[in-house]
């Protein structure tokens, strides 16, 4: 809550990292594909995984310790990757934070402070496959009257792949309509020379 407290009242502080590989981004609602739906105008928190990122800095620190494991090495220096899920457990327990954060009823919560909605990147390893967990309070005047709580699954394609014919399928019903026995080539053409034509009212029959 202090985290997300200091994110909120900080202008200038976009992003912070919680714990040891949990980092928290303040950004617009319409950068995140979900959130996009729900809070399109307004600013929102988003944890997933913090990665480690390679330093100028360190090129010349890796030349210099190359007798180094190299097993150990690629522990320490990772290539600048995307972002990262969290797992679903830990996604669950930044969610349930929040939630505790934003409810009335727990004496150590300031009631007079507001949260931005929270969205948290999961690596769906669960059986619905969430995507993403996201939580927005809800308030009645300046006062947070509950919490919204939005789960977002992705099992792959919606299309039911058992109802396209497979491509052997398509070369038997293919066989099935031309059969090889009753199909031939053959051509035959008939030309008109002269052609019939009308010179001073006389008309001539084509030979």
């Amino acid at each position: 809550f202090n985290v997300l407290r200091c994110l909120l009242e900080e202008e200038n502080m976009d992003s912070c990292i919680y714990g040891e590989d949990i980092q928290i981004i303040k950004m617009n609602g319409s950068k995140v594909a979900p959130a996009n739906l729900y809070c399109d105008n307004q600013k929102v928190f988003v944890c997933e995984k913090a990665v480690l990122k390679v330093r100028e800095s360190d090129d010349e620190q890796v030349e210099d310790t190359s007798n180094c494991d190299d097993d150990a090495a690629g522990d320490v220096l990772q290539p600048e990757q995307g972002p990262q899920p969290l797992t679903i457990t830990k996604a669950r327990q930044l969610l349930s934070w929040y939630t505790l954060s934003q409810n009335a009823g727990v004496l150590v919560v300031d009631n007079g402070l507001v949260l931005h909605p929270l969205w948290v990147r999961c690596d769906m390893s669960d059986p619905a496959g969430t995507a993403w967990f996201g939580a927005e309070p809800v308030c009645m005047g300046s006062k947070v009257t509950g919490v919204k709580l939005y789960t977002v699954t992705c099992k792959g394609s919606t299309v039911d792949k058992k109802a396209f014919i497979t491509l052997e399928e398509l070369k038997q019903e293919h066989k099935k309509r031309h059969h090889p026995t009753s199909m031939g080539i053959k051509g035959s053409a008939r030309f008109n020379l002269y052609g019939s034509s009308v010179v001073e009212n006389t008309f001539i029959v084509s030979q």
